[in-house]
């Protein structure tokens, strides 16, 4: 369920209610037939920050590395842009939120991610989202990288965003 959601109290989530005239099911007029209606939360901006990491694709043992990090437990978090600062625009990321993949390439041939420069803008343009996506609380986010520029790359990623705490 969408955290900034919560189950209709009019039709307890069945989208309809009866008629009180002629009995009939009727779209509840409350929730519009969704069966869910708007929390009253609060949105605080919110920068989720990953530890910066090093990665070498001319030293074989570091040429990928992993970042994880466990998302507080008090709050969701409503993720609109994506900010990278890496030596190297060379690189390839890949994303896992409670380890499932997300946002990864679909070609078959390619285990590593999409480029950096696809998925993460900068500080001054960041990658950002039509829609956000939201991480719960508690939730286990990994990142995946993979230098290509055979250098050290330092790579910086931050989400930037919204926590969500609920008022009800």
């Amino acid at each position: 369920m969408d955290p900034t959601k919560k189950t209709c109290p009019a039709c307890q989530g069945r989208r309809v209610l009866s008629n009180p005239q002629t009995g009939n099911p009727a779209t509840c007029p409350l929730c519009e037939g969704d069966g869910e209606v708007d929390k009253k939360i609060k949105r605080t901006l919110y920068d989720f920050v990953f530890p910066p990491l090093t990665v070498n694709s001319s030293v074989p043992a570091t040429a990928q590395g992993a970042v994880s990090l466990k998302v507080t437990t008090d709050f969701d978090l409503e993720i609109w842009d994506i900010v990278a600062n890496p030596t190297s625009w060379s690189a390839q990321v890949r994303l896992e939120i409670n380890a499932t993949g997300f946002m990864n390439t679909t070609d078959p041939g390619n285990q590593n991610g999409i480029d950096l420069a696809n998925w993460a803008g900068t500080g001054t343009l960041p990658y950002s989202r039509r829609w956000p996506f939201v991480i719960h609380r508690g939730d286990q986010v990994a990142l995946y990288l993979t230098d290509l520029s055979s250098a050290p790359n330092r790579i910086a990623i931050a989400f930037k965003g919204f926590q969500l705490v609920p008022l009800e």
